[in-house]
């Protein structure tokens, strides 16, 4: 009998046990906004953490609680500069076109030049070998070689635009009338 009473006995403390393992494996420590509570105990200074949701401090002790996420520091320096790269590949060569061309309209040479037509106005449109869309033209009074007198537009007004895909229209202006004038054209792209 007394060895049946030790086998109950037994078998009571280990469900005692398993229930109390069950509870601290299901508190909630840290709590829900990262703190862990905890008790001291005044005399001798004995620590136990808690969950302060089911458990509180005894009047023997004193509550004592922490985070367990600090606050955020200071930015630290800013660290060296990293290795240069390599160098990239060489890109590709811009292209210049121009054309020297008289006051009568002849082409007198040229890099990708294919023509020129003047017009009544008197307009210069130069067709080039390619398209010249996104590119950039400009137009200079006399110089092209030719025994020619420069025009009295030299000190007026030089307009040069793109009109088509391969076409470079230049026009002279002195004081509000269009002269015919030696000129020279260069298209950068």
């Amino acid at each position: 009998m007394r060895f049946l009473r030790r086998k109950r006995l037994a078998a009571v403390v280990a469900a005692v046990a398993a229930l109390g393992v069950a509870g601290v494996a299901y508190a909630q420590i840290p709590d829900s906004a990262g703190v862990i509570h905890s008790c001291y105990l005044k005399s001798g200074g004995a620590l136990r953490v808690i969950d302060s949701s089911v458990t509180k401090c005894k009047s023997t002790e004193t509550s004592l609680n922490w985070n367990q996420k600090g606050a955020t520091g200071p930015k630290g320096a800013t660290g060296a500069s990293g290795a240069s790269g390599p160098t990239g590949p060489t890109g590709p060569a811009g292209v210049s076109l121009f054309a020297n061309v008289a006051a009568d309209g002849t082409l007198i040479n040229g890099s990708g030049a294919l023509s020129v037509n003047k017009t009544a106005t008197p307009r210069y449109e130069v067709t080039f070998d390619r398209d010249i869309s996104m590119c950039a033209g400009s137009a200079v009074v006399g110089g092209t070689g030719t025994p020619t007198t420069v025009a009295s537009g030299a000190a007026g007004i030089v307009q040069t635009g793109l009109i088509g895909n391969d076409v470079a229209r230049t026009s002279f202006n002195d004081g509000g009338t269009f002269e015919s004038t030696d000129f020279k054209l260069i298209i950068v792209c």
